[in-house]
C-alpha cells in the first residue's frame, strides 16, 4: 500500500501552544527516563597523567569490555564450534548487530548505551573470528 502525505494549516492560539510544548517536554522526560544516558566507565588517572597514558588507559578499558563480552559469548555459546565459521559468517554475525546498532542511534534519543553495548558486541564477534582464522598484524 502507498503511503501518502496530507499537509494541513492549524492556527493556534497561545493556550493551545503552551499545552503542545507541555506535551512535547513530557514526552522528552520520557524517552530520558526510558533510556538514560551512557554509563561512562570511571578512569583512574593520575592528575598528572600525560596524554598518551590517559589513550592508554581508555584503550585498556575498552580491551577490558571486549574481553569480558568475548567470555560471555563463550559461556553462552561455547567456544568449539566457532571453528565452522567462515570469515563471511563472522561477517554476517557483526552486520546483524551494526544493523540494530544504526536502529537505535536513528530512532531512540539518548541511546547512547544501547549502541555501545551492540558495538563491544561487533567488536567481541571481530576477536573470535581472528582467534580462529588468523590475526594479521599491521
Amino acid at each position: 500500500m502507498a503511503e501518502s502525505t496530507v499537509k494541513i494549516r492549524v492556527e493556534l492560539d497561545q493556550e493551545q501552544i503552551e499545552a503542545l510544548e507541555g506535551l512535547a517536554k513530557a514526552a522528552a522526560r520520557i524517552t530520558r527516563a526510558m533510556n538514560p544516558p551512557a554509563e561512562t566507565a570511571t578512569l583512574e588517572v593520575p592528575r598528572d597523567a600525560s596524554a598518551q597514558e590517559r589513550k592508554n588507559c581508555r584503550r585498556r578499558a575498552a580491551f577490558d569490555a571486549i574481553n569480558s563480552e568475548r567470555d560471555y559469548q563463550d559461556e553462552r555459546w561455547g567456544g568449539g564450534h566457532d571453528r565452522e565459521h567462515s570469515p563471511a559468517e563472522w561477517i554476517l554475525y557483526m552486520e546483524d548487530y551494526l544493523a540494530q546498532a544504526r536502529s537505535i542511534a536513528a530512532t531512540t534519543p539518548y541511546g547512547k548505551l544501547q549502541v555501545m553495548h551492540a558495538i563491544r558486541k561487533v567488536a567481541a564477534l571481530a576477536v573470535a573470528a581472528m582467534e580462529v582464522n588468523g590475526s594479521p598484524k599491521r
